[in-house]
């Protein structure tokens, strides 16, 4: 499928006090689990790393074809600046893209692809996954957005959230039972809790 997968992982995770990219369930970094499941479904993944990239590149798995990672310098002017940096690797065969923060781990592989066969018939439409009708993680936007994207200054107000219209015909939610979609990891008590959780069943 002529779709890219682009995984944020450049943030302080100045919350967390750790980089959520090496965070791990059962042996696994966060980072490697969301890859694996987008190469499911991706031409190919562009990792952007920042802060603490010396620790993180090596926990890649740099032998597979799909994965390039791409070093943001300017890390901390916020994700905006690390999309941005993605977006300029993005192949030109590729028609549109996930955008999937590093601490968005639990969704299903069976999510990822349901996203990208419902974009597959709306290619001009920005596709967001839901669970109980709250909107998550990782959406699909359409290559025609990246012009606009480039354009956006890195400390705009919202920061990735600018890059979806306000015109909400451009966006077609999708309802899932992934409740994944909606799980982000932000301080150590979110791990703990949900690293027990997953553990024990």
């Amino acid at each position: 499928m002529n779709i890219s997968g682009i995984v944020l992982a450049a943030g302080l995770s100045s919350r967390m006090g750790f980089p959520k990219a090496l965070l791990e369930v059962k042996g696994r970094t966060f980072l490697d689990i969301i890859c694996g499941k987008l190469a499911a479904v991706c031409r190919e993944i562009i990792v952007v790393v920042g802060f603490r990239a010396e620790k993180i590149i090596p926990r890649i798995d740099l032998n597979s074809a799909k994965i390039e990672v791409v070093k943001n310098k300017n890390f901390e002017r916020g994700m905006l600046s690390s999309l941005k940096e993605a977006l300029k690797k993005m192949t030109p065969a590729s028609e549109g893209f996930f955008l999937n923060p590093v601490d968005h781990p639990f969704v299903k592989e069976e999510t990822y692809r349901l996203l990208a066969q419902k974009w597959a018939k709306r290619k001009n439409r920005i596709i967001i996954p839901s669970y109980g009708g709250r909107r998550g993680h990782p959406p699909i936007l359409p290559r025609i957005y990246i012009p606009k994207i480039l354009e956006l200054p890195d400390d705009i107000s919202g920061g990735v959230k600018a890059v979806f219209p306000k015109n909400g015909a451009k966006i077609l939610p999708l309802e899932t039972q992934d409740k994944g979609v909606i799980i982000d990891v932000d301080t150590p008590q979110d791990y703990e809790k949900l690293r027990w959780l997953i553990l024990s069943n």
